[in-house]
């Protein structure tokens, strides 16, 4: 009824660029099939279920909700046997809606259903379970089995559904990066949707007999596999930044579909320009000759999630971090645990105290906005005041005993914080370097900025003298982390989007002025200097592994951030709260030392 609303325009809460906001009141058709013996649409609609509509269109009846007892949580794709009508579709997972998909694939959780839907009975039977995210439906020319695109694990599944192996399920074929979509030709071959973001896949060209090697800057949009899973022709364009959610062949001519670009394309690629997902990169980097860093001790958090940024304090205690409920915390080295330090906003209090829990455990995204979610850290040594980039709550700062952050900015030149990142100090003057990776997006829909390849972000300095913020550079695809130069003379900027490092200059003949500073493999996070004045780029290989990579040195030694398991918890720290914990970007990490 909704939707009947919008045609008529009598309401417009599902218009335009907010339309995430509204879906789950919308409705958001993602996978259709006409049955060609009665003309009747199937519909999957992530929030509504399986559905179908007439040849004459209309308002869509809803078939299906649940099955074995369980929801549907997202819906995805289908395909329909036009012999005997049987419905095979997708239930991608059932911890993430459609709206939160990318965390499904970022921590690589197997929920996933494909299901069988038989209209003489209106029953709904669950084929396989356990599955990676998957995707794309595909029935095989006779009927004798059905594909599924598993997303996370990059392969295509085979369920048999008749013959010797009816029941059972192999592995059809491995694609390169993700696939979505998947679509049958006239000819019984399968055309793969790729999700490789900028498609400068290694060893990709290996795929495609007779071709000469890799694509160069070209981007894999599509894969065309044959029934016996094999690769033989391996579709790529110039510049698709990214890829698109469907390929189809329909009397010799591709049709190209897009999950958030406003468009249907077809045959020529070079207008396609999105995609779902952004994967590892092509070439590998040399091994750390550092193996000492491959021994660590793991300090592992229980309560919170996602440690951005580390730093430590002009003594070199710490680390210190900050978490998903709002607090920054810091380790202990004497008791060998977790303690509470700081908050960012009042509302921390209640976690703290134990009055409330809205901002622990799985749920914090959808509190963050409350509870605050500090990213950026960094200290001024002579004051001893640790600075804080919060992601809604701005900039802030608080003094060596820690305690409540005092807000000092929200907004530049009248324009809103909106996804405030990283942060910088100048050790000699005071000043304050931030970034504010976008203007359309917050943190909690901070992929969207990427996928859409929008440029809002901006560099912005704080004088804690005048107490005035000033935009130094704008336009910034995700403006990410933030580091000095050893000499302080300039300023990079990571620009994950476009895999680059910025240099702003602050000295010198050039003052005023950015170049290019570095292009990188991978999507950069945060950048920090070493005592030596080098810079290391933390890794952003993070839709795939899950977290980010973080590396920062102090006077005592060094300190390396990434994935780890969970904690045991720890004693009560000085204001109530839980102690144990590790850092890990993205997760429940450990901090390795």
């Amino acid at each position: 009824m909704h939707a009947t609303l919008i045609s008529v325009r009598r309401e417009k809460q599902c218009y335009g660029t907010h339309y995430m906001k509204q879906e789950s009141f919308c409705g958001r058709p993602l996978g259709l099939q006409f049955y060609h013996a009665t003309g009747e649409l199937y519909i999957v609609d992530p929030y509504f279920g399986l559905m179908k509509v007439g040849p004459q269109g209309g308002l869509a009846e809803q078939l299906a909700a649940a099955a074995d007892g369980h929801p549907f949580f997202l819906l995805n794709n289908l395909d329909v046997d036009q012999e005997t009508g049987a419905v095979y579709f997708t239930d991608s997972s059932n911890q993430f809606r459609r709206r939160d998909w990318v965390w499904s694939i970022l921590i690589r959780e197997a929920t996933g259903r494909l299901l069988k839907y038989e209209p003489s009975t209106r029953r709904v039977t669950v084929l396989l379970d356990r599955l990676a995210f998957p995707n794309g439906v595909a029935l095989s020319q006779d009927s004798s089995s059905v594909l599924v695109a598993e997303s996370t694990t990059s392969r295509i599944l085979r369920y048999w559904l008749r013959g010797p192996k009816n029941g059972t399920s192999d592995v059809f074929a491995t694609v390169p990066d993700y696939p979505d979509n998947l679509k049958r030709n006239s000819d019984g071959e399968f055309w793969v949707a790729v999700n490789n973001g900028k498609g400068k896949v290694e060893g990709i060209g290996k795929m495609n007999a007779g071709d000469g090697g890799g694509g160069g800057g070209e981007d894999t949009v599509g894969v065309r596999i044959d029934g016996e899973g094999r690769v033989v022709e391996v579709l790529r364009e110039v510049g698709a930044a990214g890829a698109v959610s469907e390929v189809d062949e329909v009397n010799g001519t591709l049709w190209f579909g897009s999950l958030i670009r406003p468009f249907v394309g077809f045959y020529i690629l070079s207008i396609l320009t999105t995609l779902t997902v952004r994967p590892s990169v092509a070439r590998t980097l040399p091994p750390n000759p550092r193996k000492e860093l491959l021994n660590y001790v793991q300090l592992n958090l229980t309560s919170a999630f996602g440690p951005e940024s580390l730093a430590f304090d002009p003594a070199g205690r710490g680390p210190y971090t900050g978490l998903s409920d709002g607090r920054v915390i810091k380790w202990d080295h004497h008791r060998h645990r977790w303690v509470d330090f700081a908050i960012t906003t009042p509302h921390s209090f209640l976690i703290i105290s134990r009055r409330s829990k809205n901002c622990q455990g799985t749920d914090y995204l959808e509190q963050e906005s409350l509870c605050g979610r500090p990213l950026g850290l960094q200290f001024c040594a002579a004051t001893g005041d640790l600075y804080i980039a919060d992601a809604y709550y701005g900039l802030l700062v608080v003094g060596p005993e820690g305690g409540l952050a005092t807000q000092l900015a929200t907004a530049a030149d009248g324009q809103p914080f909106f996804l405030t990142n990283a942060v910088d100090v100048d050790q000699e003057t005071g000043e304050v370097y931030f970034t504010d990776s976008s203007s359309q997006f917050h943190r909690k829909d901070w992929m969207w900025s990427i996928i859409t390849h929008e440029a809002t972000g901006r560099l912005l300095k704080y004088d804690p003298r005048t107490k005035q913020v000033t935009v130094l550079l704008r336009a910034l695809a995700f403006g990410n982390g933030v580091a000095l130069s050893k000499d302080n003379s300039y300023i990079l900027i990571t620009e994950t989007t476009r895999s680059r490092i910025l240099r702003y200059w602050l000295q010198g003949p050039k003052s005023g002025t950015s170049d290019v500073f570095l292009d990188v493999p991978q999507y950069p996070d945060n950048i920090k200097r070493t005592p030596k004045g080098e810079l290391g780029v933390l890794g952003g290989d993070q839709l795939r592994g899950g977290y980010d990579r973080e590396v920062e040195h102090d006077q005592g030694g060094g300190g390396e951030t990434g994935a780890g398991d969970r904690g045991d918890g720890g004693d009560e720290d000085r204001w109530g709260g839980e102690g144990g914990g590790g850092v890990g970007g993205g997760g429940r990490g450990g901090l390795h030392k």
